[in-house]
């Protein structure tokens, strides 16, 4: 799925047909890989498990033995059928099917949508948690829903995969103290049987993981949250050397004059976190490109605290390169365009009830 994300999030950009039309054989394999060898007993759902005896036992993101798990730390059995995966699929449909439409094959499109729009029902349907208005980790081998709280379902944000009165709810979680430590939100809700702070994937904050759950938040209309995670991550990487975000640290809660702690075998630099403070900007800020109709919107945005200024300069977009000046005006903050160059390109900004 997220080689369909990144090619449409490429034509977003740069309006590039030509290498998507190029590329777009590609993604029609992984598209058929999805529902054809990703699907593997045919319930909708996209599903893992390793051949034999060697190799990962978990294949999302939480590859650890452990990481993915009932809430008392019982080991998910596969195949299993991962939360935020479902979600990352859902999108790949909607976006090949962009795709499709703005390449002018419009006759593809509209399968894709209705599947996309299919999965993402019986995605709600099989993963909500009525109790804890939250999303389960996974089902197992056998079906079952591990109603895991984690920082997983907030990628169902990211991929726009839910109904908003669903991510709301997962929002006030996800912002509330089991998640969020101060310095950013764990992987692991903190009460769960299988809390740790120090644990990889059981209650450490991940920098990348938190900026796709903020831009998630960003793209449902709640900015103030984008902005809670990015001056959270911000903070803390005030506290690294050369204020460079790790690959993790642990999930210790925030206390006065205190720092955030360091996992002390996390990878730095490291990729995922080098683009996590880039994304966590772009979520703050509200930026939203569509370099295909020649125009980027800027929704509601905000600046973290003790930022006054912030301009990005030779931003590019389509065939276009310009400046974006953003200041703090009291709790809201406005936004300017000091210079345009290139092709015509059409700039809105958004701003709600409070900047």
């Amino acid at each position: 799925p997220l080689f369909v994300i990144l090619l449409h999030e490429y034509l977003l950009w740069t309006d590039d047909k030509e290498t998507v039309r190029a590329l777009l054989p590609a993604a029609e394999a992984a598209i058929d890989w999805m529902r054809r060898w990703a699907d593997r007993d045919a319930d909708g759902f996209l599903e893992y498990q390793r051949h034999g005896e060697r190799g990962l036992y978990n294949q999302g993101w939480k590859d650890s033995a452990d990481g993915v798990c009932f809430p008392d730390g019982t080991r998910c059995e596969a195949p299993i059928a991962l939360v935020e995966v479902q979600g990352y699929a859902v999108d790949a449909y909607r976006r090949m099917a962009m795709l499709y439409r703005l390449l002018g094959i419009r006759g593809k499109a509209r399968p894709l949508l209705e599947h996309a729009n299919a999965l993402a029902h019986q995605l709600d349907e099989a993963f909500w948690l009525p109790e804890t208005e939250f999303y389960g980790l996974a089902l197992d081998r056998e079906k079952r829903l591990a109603p895991t709280l984690t920082s997983n379902a907030g990628h169902l944000l990211w991929s726009k995969a839910v109904p908003g009165a669903r991510a709301q709810a997962v929002a006030r979680r996800l912002l509330g103290p089991s998640f969020h430590s101060g310095w950013g939100l764990r992987t692991l809700a903190e009460g769960q049987g299988a809390y740790n702070p120090l644990s990889y994937h059981n209650g450490t904050i991940w920098p990348h993981d938190n900026s796709l759950v903020a831009m998630g938040l960003s793209s449902y209309g709640l900015p103030h949250g984008a902005l809670e995670v990015f001056e959270a991550l911000y903070g803390a990487a005030q506290y690294f050397r050369l204020r460079r975000l790790p690959e993790l640290f642990c999930g210790l809660p925030r206390k006065a004059g205190e720092f955030p702690v360091q996992y002390p075998v996390a990878c730095s630099p490291q990729a995922w976190a080098s683009g996590a403070l880039l994304l966590l900007l772009r979520a703050a800020l509200g930026l939203h490109p569509d370099a295909t109709h020649r125009k980027v919107t800027i929704k509601n945005p905000h600046l973290p605290m003790g930022m006054r200024e912030l301009t990005l300069r030779n931003l590019r977009i389509g065939e276009t390169r310009l400046d974006l000046r953003f200041t703090r005006e009291g709790e809201g903050c406005f936004a300017a365009v000091p210079s345009v160059e290139g092709a015509p390109l059409e700039v809105r900004i958004a701003l709600g009830r409070h900047g």
